[in-house]
């Protein structure tokens, strides 16, 4: 005989509960993991989004600082550019000046040679001759405007200005006199020397000259003009003489010794 709770057998087995409430309850318990789930991954994405939002806005304002920083660097720079430009201005402007005026007026120069020579010279010629010193390969020449300043300064006007080189000269001294000995000229050679006006000061050349049935000592003394020469540093005139003196005194001292 068929037991007729046999079909209801495995209610027994574990609850009570009808399969179509276990169904139910199990789907529902997966449909709240899976919400539970998907508000979890939305959430992290959402927090995710607002923590980099944030980063990115540091990071932006950081930029911004940063931007900022190198605009200011660059005016400053800028600036300091334009400072050196008037500066560069400024020097050329003040070495054309320079070379235009006479840094060791002709009077000065005169006296230093006349108050330097011993009494026993006489003066025969007295020349100065000026050489315009060539500028160096690849240099500007003076008054020169360059090709690339041309193109530089096509869409400036204020950079097509030529650029000024001052012209420099060589100044040469030729000085030619007789004496009766040659200790006269050696004197006077060191005295030239000793000027800080002169510079490259040699002897050309020395010889006999008969003059009214005297033989003298003719000679040739060179010199070139110091390109920083400043004639307020030279010695003066009475200075010289007093220098003169104490030479020749030592001279007349050394010969008195010699004699004895």
């Amino acid at each position: 005989m068929k037991n007729p709770f046999s079909s209801n057998q495995h209610h027994y087995d574990g609850s009570f509960l009808p399969e179509d409430y276990v169904a139910r309850r199990a789907e529902v318990r997966a449909n709240f993991f899976s919400l539970t789930l998907f508000g979890i991954v939305v959430f992290s994405i959402v927090a995710a989004f607002f923590v980099s939002n944030r980063q990115w806005t540091t990071i932006k304002v950081q930029r911004e600082i940063v931007t900022a920083e190198f605009s200011r660097a660059k005016r400053e720079i800028d600036q300091l550019q334009e400072l050196e430009r008037q500066k560069a201005e400024m020097l050329e402007k003040a070495e054309i000046t320079t070379s235009l005026i006479e840094r060791v007026p002709r009077s000065v120069l005169l006296s230093q040679l006349v108050s330097r020579m011993p009494e026993e010279i006489t003066l025969l010629d007295l020349k100065l001759e000026n050489k315009k010193i060539k500028p160096q390969a690849g240099a500007p020449r003076p008054n020169q405007v360059t090709r690339g300043t041309l193109s530089r300064g096509a869409g400036n006007p204020a950079q097509t200005k030529p650029k000024l080189v001052a012209t420099k000269y060589t100044y040469t001294i030729t000085i030619k006199g007789v004496t009766s000995k040659n200790e006269y000229i050696t004197d006077y050679l060191s005295s030239l020397n000793a000027c800080d006006l002169l510079d490259m000061v040699n002897i050309k050349h020395i010889k006999e000259k008969k003059m009214d049935d005297v033989v003298m000592r003719e000679f040739e003394i060179t010199a070139i003009i110091r390109h920083d020469a400043d004639a307020r540093s030279v010695k003066s005139p009475e200075q010289l003489r007093q220098g003169s003196e104490a030479i020749k005194t030592k001279r007349l001292s050394n010969a008195a010794r010699k004699e004895k």
